[in-house]
């Protein structure tokens, strides 16, 4: 027999649960309400390759190492265990899911070093002018507007550095995308991360930041091939790599300065915020309860809803969850 569902009330607001919920609001329900989570997927290689990316640049930074050392932090925390929890799982798996994510991890790899080397040889940090004050730290500040709200708001920049010549905070933040690194740039200064985290750093340390250092890295699109056109290499496959930007005339990556008007983030964001702090703490009984009213799904046709993980449950009756949640999902460890 299934067993019964449980409802969870997030721990805090985060930029992420904001553009889940803007994305579809049903959505938001399955994955922070009851942090439903497939048993069985494919994992991205790009979403991969950015989380390896992050993992071996933290350490530059944090511990100022040499960026063969970054590496194998990155490889030894998350690289490796990755690819033997999914060979483990492709033993008993029939859907051939598990071995094509270890795949995928390996190559994730090979991605994130290209564009690590590529970034840090353009853009190191320069420590006679910037000093880093912290990486990767949890914070939690009251509610934005609302104080009295039990549930705060929390997010962890993944770099805070000090500018010694102008005595000011700044956030760099590294992204990866598949476009033009100047094309992905634009909207950043209205994202839902860049009100979050300047409020959190303000709560913190008790100054604005100045603003945000927006590095975007492009990922490349040629694969590692050390038994043909890689045989001197990794180095070969990144100057390949290189090359293969040049060609087309694209930049390989861009750091851009964001800087933010210092003070409260705008009012149309606290009220978002407000609107997730409401649907994360309100009662809910998922056997009888009419998830249109607060929680509606927004169809998004081809690329949206038949994509998404969750539609078995959307497109089911209520009274086959427990059983499709029992055969389909895990809940995922907050």
């Amino acid at each position: 027999m299934a067993q019964p569902i449980q409802v969870f009330v997030p721990k805090g607001v985060r930029s992420s649960m904001i553009s889940t919920e803007r994305q579809c609001t049903r959505k938001f329900f399955w994955v922070y309400r009851l942090r439903l989570k497939p048993k069985s997927y494919v994992l991205s290689q790009a979403l991969k390759a950015g989380d390896i990316y992050h993992h071996i640049m933290m350490p530059l930074y944090r511990d100022d190492c040499s960026l063969e050392d970054a590496e194998k932090i990155a490889y030894d925390s998350v690289v490796a265990p990755s690819i033997e929890e999914f060979e483990t799982a492709a033993e008993g798996d029939l859907t051939g899911d598990a071995q094509q994510s270890a795949t995928n991890v390996q190559r994730a790899w090979e991605v994130a070093r290209v564009m690590a080397r590529l970034f840090w040889d353009q853009y190191p940090l320069d420590r006679d002018r910037y000093e880093v004050v912290d990486t990767e730290v949890p914070i939690t500040a009251p509610m934005l507007g609302a104080p009295a709200f039990s549930l705060g708001v929390q997010g962890t920049p993944d770099i805070i550095i000090r500018d010694l010549k102008e005595n000011a905070l700044w956030l760099p933040d590294h992204k990866t995308t598949g476009h033009k690194p100047t094309d992905a740039i634009v909207g950043r200064g209205y994202a839902w991360q860049t009100y979050m985290y300047s409020e959190l750093v303000h709560h913190k340390y008790g100054e604005w930041p100045l603003g945000f250092i927006y590095n975007f890295v492009q990922r490349p699109t040629i694969r590692y091939c050390p038994t043909t056109k890689d045989k001197g290499g990794f180095e070969s496959y990144v100057e390949r790599c290189r090359f293969e930007y040049v060609k087309k005339g694209q930049d390989v990556c861009t750091s851009y300065a964001l800087q933010l008007t210092q003070g409260p983030s705008p009012e149309s964001f606290r009220e978002r915020v407000l609107i997730l702090a409401t649907l994360s703490l309100m009662p809910v009984d998922p056997t009888d309860y009419n998830l249109d009213t607060m929680f509606p799904r927004i169809y998004q046709g081809f690329n949206g809803c038949a994509k998404c993980p969750y539609r078995f449950l959307c497109e089911s009756d209520v009274a086959m969850w427990p059983s499709l949640i029992e055969q389909k999902y895990r809940v995922r460890e907050d």
